[in-house]
């Protein structure tokens, strides 16, 4: 009797301590955010119809990528390109969409950081805040929510310039 009574405290006690364990750690762990927002697609805001507006009725698409999500923003890229080698022409979007609000204040923080570490050009009339920044050939929009950045270059990205940015811009971000 007495060694089942020892069986049995035992037998508890181990419940009581794997209990409290599992506890303890699901305490511990961090939870993913969970997605507040709907991330923008790329491929939606410049379709292929519209980048052959751009580029050229021969145009195709080259990249739809993956989008990368690290619980608060979503990147993903949509590329279209005519042409290849020298004389290739690309027109891409890439968006930054914020999934939470940590994830909006880390695109205005970013945003706001490049465009103070650099030569960058204002340009208005964009999103709530925009900049040219020619030595990427690239033009950033932070827009609500979300990051933009559009390109519409060769692969001579000294050739590249704001008025072939907004080109792109113009097809994507109007809706």
């Amino acid at each position: 009797m007495k060694k089942d009574y020892i069986v049995l405290s035992f037998a508890a006690m181990a419940i009581v301590l794997g209990v409290v364990g599992f506890v303890i750690s699901n305490a511990t762990k961090e939870e993913a955010p969970k997605p507040q927002y709907a991330a923008q697609q790329p491929c939606e805001l410049l379709t292929l119809a519209e980048a052959k507006e751009v580029l050229g009725s021969a145009a195709t698409l080259v990249e739809n990528g993956q989008p990368k999500n690290n619980g608060d923003l979503q990147i993903q890229t949509c590329s279209y390109g005519l042409g290849s080698g020298r004389d290739a022409k690309i027109a891409s979007v890439t968006v930054r969409s914020a999934l939470t609000d940590e994830g909006i204040k880390s695109n205005q923080r970013g945003f706001d950081q490049n465009m103070a570490g650099g030569a960058m050009v204002t340009v208005e009339g964009y999103g709530d805040h925009a900049y040219w920044d020619a030595d990427k050939a690239q033009f950033d929009i932070h827009s609500g929510r979300d990051w933009i950045i559009v390109t519409n270059s060769t692969t001579d990205l000294a050739t590249a310039t704001l008025d072939d940015a907004k080109l792109v811009a113009d097809k994507a971000l109007v809706k």
